[in-house]
């Protein structure tokens, strides 16, 4: 997981590892690209933004742009409900993406976790 709230990555990982997912962490948004190529997870959750900088967008260009990490679904949260939408509109399209507003609900997130790593996964928008 990506986002520079340390608050929120402590609770997913806490989250996800009580549902027997492996979850590796970093607070540094700009470096998330760099953390994925590094340990190439099965699934990336990124916070969209930094401050008011949408930094995960380029991370985001990034990873599908890497022929390696293409295919890796993402959920991407974020508390900008349009930047969200656009961001579905857009992405979804092409790559499997999902997206979740926050404040999310925790079991909503356990279950999209479970659904994005299911073989049969569709893309889809969630809580925008």
């Amino acid at each position: 997981m990506v986002d520079d709230d340390r608050f929120c990555l402590e609770l997913v990982r806490d989250l996800l590892e009580g549902e027997d997912f492996e979850v590796l962490t970093t607070d540094n948004v700009h470096a998330g690209y760099s953390f994925i190529q590094e340990w190439q997870p099965d699934l990336v959750i990124m916070d969209l933004m930094q401050g008011r900088q949408p930094v995960g967008l380029d991370v985001l260009a990034a990873v599908r742009e890497d022929p390696r990490l293409c295919d890796v679904p993402m959920i991407i949260v974020s508390a900008d409900a349009l930047r969200l939408a656009r961001l579905a509109a857009h992405y979804c399209q092409q790559a499997e993406i999902a997206t979740l507003g926050k404040p999310f609900d925790l079991q909503e997130l356990i279950e999209l976790v479970q659904e994005m790593l299911s073989d049969d996964s569709p893309c889809e928008a969630v809580g925008t």
